[in-house]
């Protein structure tokens, strides 16, 4: 009996992994188990400061129910319009909305939810917690690509002159790093034009020995991830090898050192001495007196903190 439920059980669970173009796809105008998020920068309010304008949002799949994630972008000054105006008092308030009700301005109505929104239901408010019902995000979406199944978390950095800003995944479906590109416009590259709208080959980096001279490739279940400022180096974690594996940018063909490149390439994988299941990571930031230092020259970071699962120590590497 014990083997005929294992059996039943393992079949169970190979019918819901689906390979490469099998099963069902993936829903792009869907969040579907949102694992990661990324803000962004938009424009310079001449004072070094930018305002977020696009919001990026990395979903996998947990349950099985599709044949992959997906990434969306979305414009957050569109949806910003369509969300209530927090107050402090009633001069904070427009003539729509003019009277300041704990934290939100509302309307003759009571209501601070904007046009085409609505108050939600006392019934819906005791699952979904708000005043107001839910936005559809199909509204504000700009761009929308498939990647592998289970993405983990996402990372964005930017270069100093350009206008690209560029998105980093672990996935642990085909143990690779996904990189996209994603513009001033809020559109994102990954070559899914070519590809059936999925993130080519190019663009999965970690999972060919022929990229580095040690012949090593990115272990299964890559799960945390971060890298320094500009992603000269990003580290990832595989949490049932117990490996950190590193990453590097520098040295790609690039028209100037401060624009992106060729693709991120595997260097090394460490996986000596290690705690079990490395799940946090955390690159240590420069110093003032670095920064101050480097006179505005980059200083790629290289000290990164590991935390892990299964022992109570925070490691430096």
């Amino acid at each position: 009996m014990r083997r005929l439920l294992h059996l039943v059980v393992s079949s169970v669970l190979l019918s819901g992994c689906f390979g490469p173009g099998e099963g069902v796809e993936v829903p792009l105008d869907q969040i579907y188990f949102p694992v990661g998020l990324a803000l962004s920068p938009g424009e310079d309010d001449g004072q070094g400061n930018f305002t977020d304008d696009t919001l990026v949002v990395v979903s996998s799949d947990f349950d099985l129910q599709f044949n992959g994630g997906a990434i969306q972008s979305y414009d957050l000054t569109k949806l910003d319009a369509k969300l209530p105006t927090r107050c402090t008092d009633d001069s904070a308030c427009s003539p729509d909305a003019p009277v300041c009700d704990n934290g939100l301005c509302v309307d003759a109505q009571g209501s601070p939810c904007g046009p085409g929104v609505g108050l939600s239901s006392e019934a819906d408010r005791l699952l979904y917690p708000g005043r107001c019902n839910p936005l559809d995000p199909t509204a504000f979406k700009i761009d929308q690509v498939k990647i592998g199944a289970f993405a983990t978390d996402a990372i964005l950095r930017s270069k100093a002159n350009d206008t690209r800003r560029r998105l980093f995944v672990p996935v642990r479906g085909d143990s690779t790093l996904h990189w996209l590109d994603l513009y001033a416009d809020g559109t994102l590259d990954c070559g899914q034009r070519s590809n059936d709208g999925a993130c080519d080959s190019y663009h999965r980096a970690g999972d060919d020995a022929r990229d580095n001279s040690r012949g090593i490739t990115l272990g299964p279940e890559p799960f945390a991830i971060d890298a320094s400022e500009q992603a000269e180096t990003i580290l990832v974690s595989n949490q049932t090898t117990n490996t950190v594996s590193l990453f590097t940018t520098e040295g790609a063909q690039t028209p100037a050192p401060e624009q992106w490149g060729a693709a991120p390439v595997l260097q090394f994988a460490l996986n000596t001495n290690l705690p079990q299941r490395p799940v946090g990571i955390a690159a240590v930031p420069l110093t003032a007196q670095q920064r101050k230092q480097a006179g505005g020259a980059t200083i790629p970071a290289f000290t990164y903190l590991l935390t892990f699962r299964d022992s109570p120590q925070v490691r430096l590497t």
